[in-house]
């Protein structure tokens, strides 16, 4: 998990209600998935969080719910909400796809929508200028006659990189049809959601 996909979710966490570390720990676990999130590096991009101006510690703590020590609530600043926003917008790279829209994606709100539309179309049509970038590729000249074993590792490694494109780009679509069919809906309508991807 890239450590700047990790502090925008935790900033995204704290625009969305303010609470402290342990909790927002708790939620991330709960609603990315990451099973191995540790406390300690929630605390860490809190840290740096205060440090940019975009988290500030309430002047309340508040009481720990497991008989500990009184922990710190955070909250966001007006910077730190421009951020997230600004941050929702931005593009993705395709290698950090899998972290970053997901993340996105689960930490967006109704009017976010266009943007994360946006987002994966973008990303299908790198998926598919790769695909095609990996149709036209030829074998390495390191890949002779002479060394067959050469010539069928690269070839299972191109078809490895095709499948996993092709994987990805089906979810993106499915993705987008939700998006595209929740914003067209009525504010109270109700529309499926994209199965978790395997």
């Amino acid at each position: 998990l890239a450590m700047s996909v990790l502090k925008q979710a935790v900033l995204g966490s704290v625009v969305e209600r303010p609470d402290h570390g342990y909790r927002l720990a708790l939620r991330l676990q709960q609603r990315l998935g990451w099973a191995n999130l540790t406390r300690q590096a929630v605390y860490l991009q809190l840290d740096r969080l205060a440090g940019d101006g975009l988290v500030h510690k309430a002047a309340a703590d508040v009481p720990s719910t497991d008989g500990g020590a009184r922990r710190t609530l955070y909250e966001a600043t007006s910077a730190g909400v421009e951020s997230f926003d600004a941050w929702m917008r931005a593009p993705c790279a395709l290698e950090a796809a899998r972290d970053e829209l997901y993340a996105k994606i689960a930490l967006s709100k109704r009017h976010h929508l266009p943007e994360l539309i946006g987002l994966t179309r973008e990303l299908e049509r790198d998926c598919l200028t790769r695909l095609r970038a990996l149709e036209r590729r030829s074998p390495s000249a390191s890949s002779s006659h002479l060394d067959p074993w050469a010539s069928a590792a690269e070839m299972l490694l191109v078809n490895r990189e095709a499948a996993t494109l092709q994987t990805e780009m089906r979810w993106l679509q499915r993705a987008r049809a939700v998006m595209e069919t929740l914003r067209e809906d009525r504010p109270g309508g109700v529309a499926g959601a994209p199965q978790p991807r395997s």
